[in-house]
């Protein structure tokens, strides 16, 4: 069985994009605040100051435990960051593009003077929206954050599992959630490859070869993907595995193959996947979030 998944470091918040579109304007204000949700939760509090070619600014995030994070990055004359320092604490245009390698692309809109309003961050990884409020009492956020139950991760990783003839079956997952979003043709896109979870790349393990959506897989581990669509979904067995959910190559799939769809009256809260075994080396492999089931079948031997 292959290592771990990989792990990333959490984002320093919303006010390093500020780096970027504060370039578009001098007379931006040097300073200010912003709240960051995901759907209906609020996930982070943030507040900086811009000085020069430095911006510092200290954040309070509530996942997976409520923690303070200060920073400050010195920007070059291209815009790009020459020198960042973070700690991590025990607890022009109307609008400006940004991209950053490990959050994808996003948008900040702009006030007047060149002040930013807001951050739509759904085409990212990270799925935020930021907006500006009024100055923000960190140490007191802290405070009441830290006195709650500690809520853990945003998308947990969660392991299915089943013995499916001479094979045992493992399928490890981030499980994101809905939080009040529209999930299918909202924050995942029709038509596109989609990591079928959050964070580290989905995987699939088998100790023996399977028959999938009737292709041969061999023993081993990959990475699983989907392409949702409104007429129906594929699915992706990659060969490639153990990488970020956001590295996808597709010369190295090993087989699409159709999903069955189904629509389950009562929405899925939190992205689920299913294996299960059933009788004379049958199973299956189903996917289940808002109001879409997926499902593949599994098999230890070709059809006859």
């Amino acid at each position: 069985m292959s290592s771990s998944p990989p792990t990333r470091l959490p984002s320093l918040g919303a006010a390093l994009p500020i780096g970027f579109a504060s370039q578009a304007s001098a007379q931006a204000p040097p300073n200010g605040s912003f709240v960051a949700t995901l759907g209906r939760d609020t996930v982070a509090f943030e507040s900086y100051t811009w000085s020069g070619d430095t911006l510092s600014g200290t954040s309070l995030t509530a996942y997976p435990t409520a923690r303070v994070r200060s920073y400050r990055a010195v920007f070059g004359t291209d815009g790009r960051i020459r020198n960042l320092h973070l700690d991590v604490g025990p607890s022009g245009p109307s609008s400006v593009g940004f991209a950053a390698p490990e959050w994808g692309s996003g948008r900040a809109e702009l006030g007047p003077a060149g002040d930013v309003q807001d951050f739509d961050m759904t085409g990212s990884t990270t799925k935020y929206l930021v907006a500006r409020v009024p100055e923000v009492d960190l140490a007191a956020r802290e405070k009441a954050w830290a006195a709650r139950p500690q809520p853990g991760s945003l998308s947990p990783r969660d392991t299915a599992s089943a013995r499916i003839g001479d094979a045992t079956v493992t399928v490890d997952y981030g499980r994101p959630s809905m939080r009040g979003r529209e999930v299918f043709g909202g924050i995942v896109p029709w038509g596109r490859v989609w990591r079928t979870g959050a964070n580290a790349a989905t995987r699939l393990i088998t100790d023996h070869e399977l028959v999938i959506g009737g292709q041969p897989v061999p023993a081993g581990t990959y990475s699983l993907w989907t392409i949702p669509a409104r007429d129906g979904w594929t699915l992706v067995i990659n060969r490639q595995h153990g990488q970020w959910g956001t590295e996808y190559h597709p010369d190295r799939d090993l087989v699409r193959v159709p999903l069955t769809m189904t629509h389950p009256d009562r929405p899925v809260e939190r992205f689920t996947i299913t294996v299960a075994d059933g009788e004379a080396g049958e199973g299956s492999i189903a996917f289940a979030w808002e109001r879409t089931r997926a499902r593949v079948e599994v098999r230890t031997h070709a059809e006859p």
